[in-house]
C-alpha cells in the first residue's frame, strides 16, 4: 500500500506553559513517522511538502531512519522553511506567529502521487495546499482522500500572528474528499455554531456529509472520537471511547497518531468503525512517551483491537454499521 502525505514541514519553537523552551521540525513530519511506526515495513509513506535549505538535510536525515518512507515527494523551499513560534499562556491555550515562507503545493507535485492508496490533505499552516490541487488529485485519482481541517480555521495578520476565523467557505473544500477530520473547536468554526451536545455535533456532521464527504471523523480529546458517515441516504453513528493510560506523559502528536491509526485501520480492516477504534488505540498508546518516541509504541497496534474494544471485530463481522441518526 501507498500513502500520501500532503503540507507543510514547521520548523516550531515552543514555549510550553511552564516557561521551558523546545525547538525543533514538526508539521506532516507528526503523520508520516506515525505512520511509519504503525502501518509496517512493506507499506510506503510518501511525504509531500516543501522545505528550506536550512532544514532540508535535518528532515532527511530524521526521515532516512525508516526504510518505508520515500523521500522523493520533499521539495526545496527557494524562500526558505515555516516557521512556527508558540507561546503557551495556559496549560491548553497559546499564542502562535507563523513566518510563512514556503510557496503553495500545485497539482504537478502531486501528481507522481495519484497512484496512491491513500492520500492525506493536512492543513499545518492552513495556506499550503492550493484548493486546485486537491480538485485535480479528486479528478485523477482513485485514491481514498483525507482532509484534517487543522489551521483552515486560523487567519493571519501581516506580523504572522494568528487568530481564529470562520471556516465559510469549507463546502468548496471538503466536496473533493472522502473524509474529513476536525476537533471540537474546529467544527465550531465550520458550521459557525456553538456545539454543546452529541446531537449538536451529530447534526453538525450531518450537514457537513451533505457536501460531499463520505465520513466526517471527530476528535474530542481525552474524550475519545466519534465517526459519522453516510451510506446512500442514511447517516450511521459511532462513539468511540479513548482507551484506558495508566499514565498520560505527553499529549504532542496524539491527533496525527489518531490519524495515522485510523488510516492504517482502513487500510487493514476495510471498515470505518474499525479504523476509528485503531485511531483511538494509537492515539492512546503514543501518550505514554514524550514527543516522536510515543509512537515507538504503537507498532503492531492493530492486534490489540480485541484487547482495548473486545467483541467490535466479531460485531462488525456481523453487519454492525454504527447507530442509525434520524
Amino acid at each position: 500500500m501507498k500513502i500520501a502525505v500532503v503540507g507543510a514541514i514547521n520548523y516550531d519553537h515552543i514555549t510550553t506553559f511552564n516557561g521551558e523552551k523546545k525547538e525543533g521540525l514538526g508539521g506532516i513530519l507528526y503523520n508520516v513517522i506515525a505512520l511509519a511506526n504503525v502501518i509496517g515495513e512493506d507499506n510506503l509513506i510518501c511525504p509531500v511538502s516543501r522545505v528550506g535549505k536550512d532544514h532540508i538535510e535535518g528532515v532527511k536525515e530524521m526521515l532516512s531512519k525508516y526504510p518505508n518512507i520515500d523521500l522523493s515527494g520533499i521539495a526545496l523551499s527557494l524562500k526558505g522553511t515555516n516557521e512556527n513560534i508558540l507561546v503557551y499562556t495556559a496549560p491548553d491555550k497559546r499564542e502562535e506567529v507563523l513566518k510563512s515562507r514556503i510557496d503553495p503545493i500545485r497539482p504537478d507535485d502531486i501528481e507522481p502521487y495519484l497512484g496512491s492508496d491513500v492520500i492525506l490533505f493536512n492543513f499545518i499552516s492552513g495556506f499550503e495546499i492550493a484548493l486546485e490541487t486537491i480538485k485535480r488529485t479528486k479528478e485523477h485519482s482513485k485514491a481514498f482522500l483525507l482532509m484534517d481541517i487543522h489551521c483552515k480555521v486560523l487567519g493571519m495578520k501581516e506580523d504572522g500572528t494568528r487568530f481564529k476565523k470562520p471556516f465559510t467557505d469549507f463546502s468548496d473544500w471538503v466536496k473533493y474528499v472522502d473524509l474529513v477530520q476536525a476537533n471540537e473547536e474546529e467544527i465550531h468554526l465550520m458550521v459557525g455554531r456553538e456545539l454543546k451536545t452529541e446531537e449538536n455535533f451529530l447534526k453538525a456532521g450531518k450537514e457537513i456529509l451533505q457536501k460531499g464527504p463520505k465520513y466526517m471523523l471527530m476528535t474530542f480529546g481525552g474524550n475519545g472520537s466519534l465517526l459519522i458517515k453516510r451510506e446512500k441516504e442514511k447517516i450511521f453513528h459511532y462513539r468511540c471511547p479513548p482507551i484506558k493510560i495508566e499514565r498520560v506523559v505527553d499529549t504532542t502528536g496524539c491527533g496525527d497518531a489518531f490519524t495515522a491509526g485510523f488510516i492504517s485501520g482502513f487500510l487493514y480492516f476495510g471498515d470505518p468503525i474499525l479504523a476509528t477504534a485503531l485511531g483511538n488505540v494509537v492515539a492512546g498508546l503514543n501518550c505514554k512517551a514524550p514527543g516522536m518516541e510515543g509512537f515507538k509504541l504503537t507498532k503492531n497496534a492493530k492486534d490489540r483491537i480485541g484487547e482495548f474494544f473486545p467483541g467490535l471485530v466479531e460485531k462488525i463481522k456481523d453487519g454492525y454499521k454504527g447507530e442509525r441518526y434520524a
